[in-house]
């Protein structure tokens, strides 16, 4: 624990010096940017929960058999969900967006992160914001959080609760409504698959098309945002229907 404390610690201090640094400097480069999200990941996410995992020898046991290896099958439905996912989640915003409004919730500009600039500024975008944080996240979300509430209260509330608490700790209420649905299929799978490959890998990939459509400047059309449901419908389907012991190598 006392690992722990200190990484979220000495995380919060570099957090501290590195936004005085740039408020200082004015013009921020954008790799800076996506680099600060790496660090304050790994800081207050995926070390303190590798600090509480590796506790005792019993932790260290339930965390390598979190980490078994999915196979082939299970793990390009699993991008194909991620994608397809990160184009319906634009529907989903928008149906969200209209019921806040609709109920006169007016919400603040929200400040969008740069977009990263050209193929290299891209790809170091992809490993930093968004490997790196799906990683970290599941380790925490998936394997130590919903761990930890499967044995409190049973398998529906802990993906219940897992999911919520997710989508409230990311801070963004644009985004609360396929975050809450991501959480709860994120638990679901990591539960149905006994792991949290599948939901990192999940993760990792939604993030990434998020990054290449903010990149991009403009939104996918209509047409490919309802086909990106229709086939994520389908893909989370044949996920869920498979049975566990095959998932496994």
């Amino acid at each position: 624990m006392a690992g722990a404390a200190g990484s979220v610690l000495g995380g919060i201090g570099v957090i501290v010096m590195a936004r005085r640094s740039m408020s200082a400097s004015g013009t921020v480069p954008v790799n800076l940017v996506y680099a600060l999200i790496a660090v304050q990941e790994i800081l207050l996410i995926g070390l303190p929960t590798i600090f509480i995992w590796m506790r005792s020898t019993e932790a260290k046991e339930g965390l390598s058999k979190q980490l078994k290896r999915p196979d082939a099958y299970s793990l390009g439905l699993t991008i194909l969900a991620a994608v397809s996912f990160a184009l319906a989640s634009i529907l989903l915003i928008g149906l969200w967006m209209v019921f806040l409004q609709d109920v006169g919730i007016t919400l603040p500009e929200q400040t969008d992160i740069p977009p990263p600039a050209g193929a290299l500024g891209l790809a170091w975008a992809v490993i930093t914001a968004a490997v790196i944080p799906a990683f970290c996240e599941e380790l925490l979300f998936r394997g130590l959080l919903l761990r930890f509430l499967r044995r409190k209260r049973g398998n529906r509330f802990a993906v219940l609760v897992s999911g919520l608490i997710f989508a409230v700790l990311h801070f963004s209420f644009q985004g609360f409504a396929p975050l809450l649905l991501i959480g709860w299929l994120l638990a679901a799978l990591a539960m149905r698959y006994d792991g949290i490959w599948l939901p990192i890998v999940f993760h990792a990939a939604y993030n990434a098309l998020v990054l290449v459509i903010n990149t991009m400047g403009r939104l996918p059309s209509a047409n490919l945002v309802f086909f990106g449901a229709g086939i994520c419908i389908a893909t989370i389907y044949l996920l869920f229907r498979k049975g566990r012991e095959d998932a496994w190598n």
